[in-house]
């Protein structure tokens, strides 16, 4: 698979080369590296630092990887440090049996999230495992991003009754002392999967800063990038780095919906066209309301800026469950900016600081890709150097067809 990957990298790398008029240059030190953790292909690049430094950022997405793994549980080599190590899995198997006494980042990372669902109003919450556990086991499945039968979305309803008193963070018992976690609640399922890669690219950011780092960009799997300062950027270069936001409708022109500028910031995304079934032809995603166990259908897409990546991959979660009015009133108190692709295709931004261009506003300008980054997209520009990321979404619309209609072929 990963040969036929970079087979399918290389060939779009031609053709977009050939597309594209990279009028970037190559920065005198580029330093790449490409890792797989969380289900998730991440890409480092640091234009400052050595070789140890991207050790030591592999080193802390795998622990990451590990600790928070909600399907896993520990099975490495004694050679590993964290061989044996308590995960997720560990805390749910004892669920209503014992505690468990776990890693300090584990256990620093449980308290955060039950803190994140404290600021969210109860619309992030990691004890809610057993509904998404129901709704991936219908994504993933033969239907994804097809029809369900309706037998299966009324097993999906009834199953989803059987959990709705089992999602109270308050039932999660945390003892500071001997650092061990307790749920006490034996149905409650802990599933960290929406923080905890957000969470682990805050913790590299950390890890930059300390060695004095500043020219870097982590692509977290396209939905999470975090950036410092370009290496072109200076008093007499205006150059931020590009992030293009793309158009799950294809509404908008090269399927970006708008280019975000930023310096020193973590850019967020979530979206319900990655991952998806239909029935009756409504689309459910893998978003989940907390509080009905419902995806919503008020946005397709919705980003979020600001300073810690942790906090962000958490509330573009919380969010997405809102409505706008209260969705608005959380990223202002959180002092956090959004932008919000609504279901009807038009954007609302809420506090937005940053430089942000939409594609309608960019119709008449230059088709001009150099040096821009996709969330939740195709396309990464590093340097002058190409990359691509095949878009999941691209893949399966062609495949099965997409239950949206695309605008450019209407």
């Amino acid at each position: 698979m990963k040969k036929i990957m970079g087979l399918l990298c290389l060939l779009g790398t031609v053709i977009l080369y050939n597309q594209i008029n990279l009028k970037a240059t190559e920065p005198t030190l580029l330093l790449q590296r490409e890792l797989s953790y969380m289900s998730t292909e991440i890409l480092v690049t640091l234009y400052q630092g050595t070789e140890a430094d991207l050790d030591a950022i592999d080193d802390i997405y795998r622990i990451y990887g590990h600790l928070a793994d909600n399907y896993t549980a520990p099975d490495l080599s004694s050679s590993d440090p964290l061989y044996h190590e308590p995960n997720i899995v560990s805390i749910n198997q004892a669920r209503g049996l014992s505690p468990v006494v776990v890693d300090q980042r584990l256990y620093d990372l449980i308290k955060l999230s039950v803190t994140y669902y404290n600021q969210s109003l109860g619309y992030f919450n990691p004890a809610v495992g057993n509904a998404i556990d129901i709704w991936k086991s219908a994504i993933y499945s033969e239907y994804m991003f097809d029809e369900l039968p309706e037998s299966v979305f009324q097993q999906i309803e009834l199953d989803l009754q059987d959990i709705s008193d089992d999602v109270d963070p308050a039932d999660i018992v945390f003892n500071d002392t001997d650092r061990s976690v307790y749920i006490t609640n034996s149905n409650l399922k802990l599933d960290l999967g929406a923080v905890a890669k957000g969470y682990a690219t805050q913790k590299a950011k950390d890890y930059l800063v300390s060695k004095n780092i500043t020219k870097y960009m982590i692509n977290a799997g396209r939905s999470n990038i975090i950036v410092g300062v370009h290496p072109d950027d200076s008093e007499t270069n205006n150059r931020p780095f590009r992030v293009g936001l793309e158009d799950p409708l294809r509404l908008y022109q090269n399927g970006i919906s708008g280019i975000l500028e930023v310096r020193n910031k973590a850019v967020v995304t979530s979206g319900n066209y990655e991952q998806f079934v239909t029935y009756k032809s409504k689309v459910y995603h893998h978003i989940i309301s907390p509080f009905d166990f419902e995806p919503k259908q008020y946005y397709h897409v919705v980003t979020i800026i600001g300073n810690d990546s942790g906090q962000l991959d958490a509330m573009s979660t919380a969010l997405f469950s809102m409505p706008l009015q209260e969705a608005t009133a959380l990223v202002q108190s959180l002092n956090i900016e959004a932008i919000f692709y609504m279901y009807d295709g038009s954007i609302e931004t809420v506090n937005l600081t940053q430089n942000f261009r939409q594609s309608a506003i960019l119709a008449d300008e230059p088709n001009d890709l150099t040096n821009l980054y996709m969330i939740l997209g195709g396309v990464v520009v590093v340097g002058g150097a190409l990359i691509v990321a095949i878009s999941f979404y691209e893949k399966h619309k062609k495949q099965k067809g997409d239950v949206r209609e695309d605008k450019d072929e209407a």
